[in-house]
C-alpha cells in the first residue's frame, strides 16, 4: 500500500474531524470513524488492520482522551471488519452499511462508557453510540460504493477489494 496518499488522506481527515466539524456543529459524525471504515473495506487485509489502529492513534493524539483508547477500538473494529467483509455481498450498498454497523456500535459503545460512565445515563450512551454507529457506517458505504455508482472503474494496477 502505498503510505503516503494514506498518511495525507488521514491528515486532511483530522483536520476536517477538528476544526470543520465543530464550527458545522455535526458532533455525531466521526470522520476518522468513517475513514477507519472506508481503509477496513478497501484495503488488503494486514494494511487494512494496520491502518484503522494509525487511524485511532491519530485521533487519540487530537483529543484529550485517553491515549490509546481509540487506537484500541478503532483497531478492533477494523479487525473485526476485515473478517466479516469476507462473508456479505461485497457489490450492496446494505451489506456494506449493515457490517459497518455491527462492528461501529461496539466501537462507539466502548467509547461511550468508558467517557461517560460517571454521568449515568445508560441510554444516552446507546443513543450516541448507535447514532455515531449509523453516520459513520452509512457515509463509509456511500463513500466505497461511489466509483462503482459513478461508472468508474479502478486504475490498472490498483487494489480495490469492492
Amino acid at each position: 500500500m502505498p503510505w503516503l496518499p494514506f498518511a495525507l488522506a488521514l491528515v486532511l481527515t483530522s483536520i476536517l474531524q477538528t476544526a470543520v466539524l465543530p464550527l458545522l456543529g455535526l458532533p455525531w459524525i466521526d470522520l476518522l470513524l468513517v475513514f477507519a471504515l472506508v481503509c477496513g473495506l478497501t484495503l488488503p487485509t494486514p494494511d487494512a488492520r494496520l491502518a484503522g489502529w494509525v487511524t485511532g492513534f491519530v485521533q487519540d493524539l487530537g483529543s484529550s482522551d485517553p491515549l490509546g483508547l481509540h487506537a484500541f477500538t478503532l483497531g478492533l473494529s477494523v479487525l473485526a471488519l476485515t473478517y466479516l467483509r469476507e462473508l456479505v455481498i461485497r457489490h450492496r450498498w446494505w451489506a456494506r452499511f449493515l457490517i459497518c454497523v455491527v462492528v461501529a456500535f461496539p466501537s462507539q459503545l466502548i467509547i461511550q462508557v468508558y467517557l461517560r460512565w460517571s454521568q449515568g445515563s445508560v441510554l444516552r450512551m446507546l443513543g450516541e453510540s448507535l447514532v455515531t454507529a449509523l453516520a459513520a457506517s452509512l457515509a463509509a458505504a456511500l463513500v466505497v460504493g461511489l466509483p462503482m455508482a459513478v461508472g468508474r472503474t479502478a486504475r490498472r494496477g490498483a487494489y480495490s477489494r469492492w
